[in-house]
């Protein structure tokens, strides 16, 4: 998260009233200009006091306002009409400060571009007070925006959690579903292979039975012999 230098800000609590409302302050825009210390003690005084050196006369310098809370610093030009103004935001604003060792005057952030290039924002204020409490509202908004960041990750961490134990679950129904439709298919495949399945007749079944068939064969033999036994008989007499 940002760093905020706010050990400077104990007098201007007391005097500085900051409301609910997303306060906007009218500056003096200064210009910017790459720097290498994203945050800490001293960061901005040398591109800060590099800049001021190089300012114009503040009359010359661009009449901006800045609109300060948890999304960033949105400034916008005063001069132009219907200025959507450019959003620093909070995200990416490593560090804001009042440099006194400069000019109690300029508020200063530093900023990560896309292109992750550091950048030293300066605006000039009316006063001293003016500069402090812009100081104060950026380290409130990034309070709140660093707390909505916590519960946002919370919550993001718990519907992970609970994603991951519905996957779980899919995953072990699965298996005893699985498990249960191969039981099921072994059963049935054991049932039809006893309903399809005639037992084989024994050997003393195949035996009687051939049995009986030779001896109808053999009644039926003898029958034809005693016919033609008897005809050759009665024959046989007559011609006597």
């Amino acid at each position: 998260m940002p760093y905020i230098q706010v050990k400077m800000f104990n007098k201007a609590k007391e005097s500085v009233k900051i409301t609910d409302k997303d306060p906007t302050f009218k500056a003096r825009y200064i210009g910017s200009t790459e720097t290498f210390q994203a945050a800490g003690k001293g960061c901005t005084t040398v591109p800060v006091q590099k800049l001021w050196d190089n300012a114009a006369e503040e009359r010359y310098l661009k009449r901006v306002s800045l609109l300060l809370n948890k999304s960033g610093i949105l400034i916008k030009d005063l001069d132009k009409k219907n200025d959507t103004g450019k959003l620093f935001i909070i995200e990416n604003v490593s560090f804001c400060n009042v440099d006194c060792a400069v000019n109690e005057k300029i508020f200063s952030w530093v900023y990560q571009t896309e292109t992750k290039r550091m950048e030293c924002h300066a605006v000039l204020c009316s006063n001293a007070e003016k500069a402090k409490a812009m100081a104060l509202v950026m380290a409130r908004a990034f309070q709140i925006a660093y707390k909505e960041w916590k519960i946002k990750k919370s919550k993001e961490a718990k519907e992970m959690e609970r994603s991951q134990r519905r996957v779980s679950i899919a995953k072990v129904s699965q298996s005893f579903e699985k498990k249960e439709l191969q039981c099921q298919t072994n059963d049935t495949n054991e049932t039809s292979s006893l309903a399809g399945s005639e037992p084989e007749p024994s050997k003393s079944g195949l035996i009687t039975l051939e049995s009986e068939s030779l001896l109808g064969n053999g009644s039926v033999a003898s029958h034809s012999r005693d016919i033609s036994l008897q005809a050759s008989i009665n024959g046989g007499e007559g011609a006597s």
